[in-house]
């Protein structure tokens, strides 16, 4: 049995689990932008791990006017305490 952190979402899921449209996670995809993914076939596939750590990268911190470019792949900041 599949563990969660290790389970593979489709794109609906996929939308529901970030709170997105498909449709966004498809232009994402055209633009190079947004989670990893593999293709099954025709199919996009998501690991849970990645949207995880994909969602963490999105995070900015409160001293932060604009939200960094990590859909665009760029690393997020560092939080000084």
């Amino acid at each position: 049995m599949q563990s969660i952190e290790n389970s593979v979402l489709s794109l609906e899921q996929t939308s529901q689990y970030l709170g997105v449209s498909q449709a966004a996670l498809r232009s994402w995809k055209r633009q190079g932008k947004g989670p990893a993914f593999f293709r099954a076939g025709k199919l996009l596939k998501f690991r849970r791990r990645d949207l995880d750590a994909w969602m963490e990268a999105q995070l900015v911190s409160p001293e932060q006017k604009t939200p960094n470019d990590a859909v665009r792949g760029a690393r997020p900041h560092t939080v000084q305490p």
